[in-house]
């Protein structure tokens, strides 16, 4: 079982000048990627270009369950629930926190298809079965 920790992540202002207020985008990304990250930056940037910077998914990544914890303006806590390729292009706001979610079903399989390798190795057969 995969234990995610979450980040609690404020609001970081940085002043420029007298006038100018610049904001910082801050996004943590965890789970199934191959370089859990907390992303700053000052450029809006969208879910595919989090991955991207996390290395990628890893193999046991689910692309069509992957959820963005968001607060709204009044405090409240959401939940989008995203998909790999469709939701490549959605944008990420100030105190996102990705979560890629493991593939069950792959798990399972994976020690089903090790079994059925296994068995044909045995019986000569050199190439296997994969997914």
């Amino acid at each position: 079982m995969i234990k995610y920790i979450v980040f609690i992540l404020f609001s970081v202002k940085v002043l420029y000048g007298n006038a100018d207020i610049k904001s910082t985008v801050i996004v943590s990304v965890v789970g199934e990627v191959k370089h859990s990250n907390i992303i700053r930056t000052d450029e809006i940037f969208t879910l595919k270009s989090a991955l991207d910077i996390c290395g990628g998914l890893t193999p046991n990544a689910s692309k069509q369950y992957i959820n963005v914890y968001r607060y709204t303006e009044e405090g409240n806590l959401i939940v989008k629930k995203l998909a790999l390729p469709r939701d490549s292009n959605f944008l990420l706001k100030h105190r996102d926190m990705v979560i890629v979610r493991h593939n069950v079903y792959w798990s399972s399989r994976k020690e089903e298809l090790d079994r059925i390798n296994k068995i044909l190795k045995k019986a000569g057969k050199a190439k296997g079965v994969s997914p």
